[in-house]
């Protein structure tokens, strides 16, 4: 069966400013976002005893912070678009 986007939780880190475009997009489609503090997604990737680092690890280790999360986490809200202009 297929889930509707707003039953489903999407994690991620902050990269710059290159995770931004996309946290907009998935926000316009429905999906709720949790913005990981990369300190505390560290420690939690620490506590599974992840020692390797790589793309396939990082998004493992999202995704379980997510799910460990979501039921206590505020979840993203984009600014208003006065504010996104103005910091632009």
């Amino acid at each position: 069966t297929k889930s509707a986007a707003s039953e489903l939780v999407i994690t991620l880190e902050p990269t710059g400013v290159y995770h931004e475009a996309l946290m907009y997009f998935l926000h316009e489609q429905g999906f709720k976002i949790i913005l990981a503090n990369p300190g505390k997604a560290k420690k939690y990737a620490d506590a599974l005893n992840i020692i390797h680092k790589t793309d396939k690890s990082d998004a493992t280790m999202l995704a379980h912070y997510g799910c460990a999360k979501h039921a206590v986490v505020n979840y993203w809200q984009p600014e208003a678009l006065e504010i996104r202009e103005l910091k632009a």
